[in-house]
């Protein structure tokens, strides 16, 4: 391989003028300290935020050089900083991108290298992250994308939405070139990648050091609802169309591999969570959704009672199972806001055994669920998404 010259490192922003500055020092410290030819810069992708993210990522001296880009006005979503991001790598000549969270607490030199390392072909390469995270963290990847993934499509892909990813240049190229569903310019980005990726290119999932932990930004019940409706709904949504539109009529289905080993959590990054917080949110939700149609039609036609329902591993699997039947809806916010709930309440009745549970064990349970999906839906869920083999990335 042909070592790479110029890599655009970038951060996705909205309204994150509480993580910029710490972020970009932590970005540009990894840059600095990675030791290769390579010459990268630092691009922050701004939706226009009103709260002056743009302005204070200027401000931050950096040894690294910088960039300083904006969508159009109006323009807001993750998926558009990203393509933002891709179209500067291309005309400007850099040979591969990477992507980072703007609210990543750590940024080890680890990540840079590997990354790099994973993207440096000549191949349409996507690099997703491999990285522990806490049992009680990551519900909406372990409860609802992983397993629906990997029965579907037999590919375990750890991190499908962990937003810190590698793009090969030929990956850029290849994925701008053709039309983005809209959910894909907000949440829906990673999954549209992924999928892309398993169809017409290759994938890596790049061990990353220390791990990662993501908590609710705020910390009442009631407001974890407007804070994660929007983000569910972008990223479940693009899940199911993208694998029902391309889910053949065919019966059988693919056998789930195992997930590849990842480096340890580093446990002083880990936040403690009360459980009785997602009990109080998932039986106000369940309160508001037990009499929606929806809702029973996902519970298998269980009627509303005033206690939520518990959802051990083959309950669960049997409500993913009947989204993955009934999707496309013809009540797509009724649908999603009904499967919403029952995540909480999904989350609420496992999170008790999750605690404490080695990344091994937390990785068992969710491709049991994944088992149980093929399993309660063998007559509907076809072959394998047809794509080329997963090439793990040099760690």
């Amino acid at each position: 391989m042909a070592e790479m010259t110029r890599v655009l490192v970038g951060i996705p922003t909205y309204n994150e003028s509480h993580n910029i500055e710490r972020v970009t020092r932590l970005v540009d410290d990894a840059l600095v300290a990675n030791r290769s030819a390579t010459s990268f810069a630092i691009a922050n992708l701004d939706n226009n935020s009103p709260d002056g993210t743009a302005k204070i990522f200027a401000n931050v001296t950096t040894r690294t050089p910088k960039v300083a880009l904006a969508t159009q006005p109006g323009v807001v979503g993750k998926g558009a900083n990203i393509r933002l991001l891709m179209t500067h790598a291309l005309e400007h000549g850099f040979d591969a991108a990477i992507t980072l969270d703007a609210d990543l607490q750590h940024v080890p030199p680890q990540w840079i290298s590997a990354f790099t390392d994973a993207i440096d072909r000549p191949s349409p390469v996507l690099a997703l992250p491999l990285y522990a995270r806490p049992a009680n963290d990551g519900s909406l990847t372990n409860h609802v994308i992983v397993p629906l993934l990997a029965a579907v499509t037999g590919h375990p892909i750890r991190q499908p939405i962990g937003g810190d990813m590698g793009f090969s240049r030929r990956f850029m190229q290849d994925v701008t070139a053709v039309d983005w569903p809209d959910t894909a310019y907000r949440f829906g980005v990673d999954l549209f990648f992924a999928l892309f990726a398993m169809r017409h290119g290759e994938y890596t999932q790049t061990p990353l050091a220390v791990g990662k932990h993501h908590p609710w930004r705020n910390a009442a019940p009631n407001q974890v609802e407007p804070e994660f409706s929007g983000k569910f709904d972008d990223i479940v949504s693009t899940l199911l169309d993208l694998l029902t539109q391309s889910r053949p009529h065919s019966t059988g289905v693919p056998g789930v591999g195992a997930f590849p080993d990842c480096p340890p959590l580093d446990e002083a990054t880990a936040r403690k969570c009360d459980p009785r917080f997602m009990i109080a949110v998932a039986q106000s939700e369940h309160e508001r959704q037990s009499r929606e149609p929806c809702y029973q039609y996902l519970l298998g036609g269980i009627e509303g009672a005033e206690a939520r329902p518990l959802l051990p591993d083959h309950a669960w699997a049997g409500v993913l199972s009947r989204a993955l039947q009934a999707w496309p809806s013809e009540e797509p916010s009724a649908f999603l806001k009904a499967l919403r709930a029952l995540l909480y309440c999904r989350i609420a009745t496992d999170q008790a055994e999750f605690v404490g549970l080695s990344q091994a064990e937390v990785d068992g349970r969710v491709l049991r669920v994944a088992s149980l999906i093929n399993i309660d839906a063998h007559s509907d869920q076809g072959t394998p998404i047809p794509g080329p083999t997963p090439k793990e990335a040099i760690a």
